[in-house]
């Protein structure tokens, strides 16, 4: 029997009381070639280095467990991120700060633990709004300011889209602010809400 067959770590097994005793909610970033890998591989990417964490992943039920992760939103193929969630529940106690230091042991580069927090097992994120970043073209750079406040002071923003169907949508309800960080001017910043606001008359 080879050392990398007793050395493998334990496969997240599901606990017999068929509840999970504790939950971890974790910040990440996903950036470099992992930008490109697509939802499904992410969370392929999780399984497996969850299990070289040896960490008490709390799994599904049936002939093929599945250690039982959450994320919080998909992220588009392509795009970074710089502040994701994903919460994993545990069939065992297990110290937030711990999780977060056995996850950074076995990150591959690309994927960097921010920091970890214990949340009640029966919690789930709910997302109320997102920021992106946005490269601005140096030609449109001139005057950014100045419109950035028109549209915050505005009712309303037509824009076109253009996959299909092609139609016109009013994208303000959704914006929540846009801000410009230095030493960034050529980057924007749009924070949105998934429901949209409405102003009342």
């Amino acid at each position: 029997m080879s050392d990398d067959h007793v050395n493998r770590p334990e496969a997240p097994r599901p606990d017999p009381s068929g509840k999970p005793v504790d939950k971890v909610r974790v910040r990440f970033r996903k950036d470099g070639s992992l930008r490109l890998l697509s939802h499904h591989d992410l969370l392929r990417t999780f399984e497996r280095l969850l299990r070289r964490a040896s960490l008490p992943v709390f799994a599904t039920q049936g002939f093929h467990p599945h250690p039982r992760i959450v994320f919080a939103l998909s992220l588009p193929l392509g795009v970074i991120g710089l502040g994701e969630v994903v919460e994993i529940e545990l069939y065992e106690t297990c110290d937030p700060d711990e999780v977060l230091t056995r996850l950074r042991s076995q990150a591959p580069p690309g994927l960097a633990f921010l920091e970890a927090c214990r949340i009640p097992p029966r919690t789930t994120a709910r997302v109320t709004g997102m920021c992106y970043g946005l490269v601005v073209p140096p030609d449109r750079v001139e005057g950014l300011s100045e419109r950035l406040t028109a549209l915050l002071a505005s009712p309303e923003c037509q824009v076109e889209r253009t996959r299909p169907p092609r139609r016109t949508l009013d994208i303000r309800p959704f914006l929540r602010d846009l801000n410009r960080h230095l030493p960034y001017p050529n980057m924007l910043w749009p924070a949105t809400r998934r429901q949209p606001f409405r102003r009342r008359a």
